[in-house]
């Protein structure tokens, strides 16, 4: 890992996890939905609405922007921000399946519980470390 700009080389590291983790939850949305189902909900894949895929597409745009986050980031630490806000933006779409569900297992019910504080510290971590690329990027007085 390199140690420049701080010893930052753990935030490709998390970027390209959390890439791979987002497209490991695309590729389950539209390859095996009722492995997904029989997980989370205990219950037979049906989504007649095809809601299930849309939610696939918004999870390889997540992983999309994250990979070109992990690639860029060390040139323009606005990409720091950016995956920092995506994060963010995820962060109340877990509590609302949860309570929105008629049906979780007790495994969905703990990981999409848990979802959504990971989405805040994810949220949180990448802000700081935008703050702190900034500070080391800005030319001194």
């Amino acid at each position: 890992m390199t140690r420049s700009r701080g010893g930052s080389g753990w935030i490709s590291v998390l970027l390209w996890t959390l890439a791979a983790f987002d497209l490991g939850l695309a590729l389950t949305a539209f390859t095996a939905p009722g492995w997904w189902f029989d997980v989370m909900h205990g219950a037979p894949h049906v989504d007649p609405q095809g809601l299930f895929p849309r939610t696939g597409a918004s999870w390889a745009m997540f992983a999309a922007l994250q990979a070109t986050a992990a690639l860029r980031w060390r040139k323009e630490s606005a990409w720091l921000f950016a995956i920092a806000a995506l994060r963010a933006s995820d962060m109340a779409t877990d509590w609302t399946y949860v309570a929105a569900s008629s049906d979780l297992s007790p495994l969905g019910t703990v990981l999409l519980g848990g979802a959504s504080p990971a989405n805040l510290v994810l949220a949180v971590a990448l802000w700081t470390c935008w703050k702190k690329q900034k500070r080391l990027a800005a030319p001194a007085s």
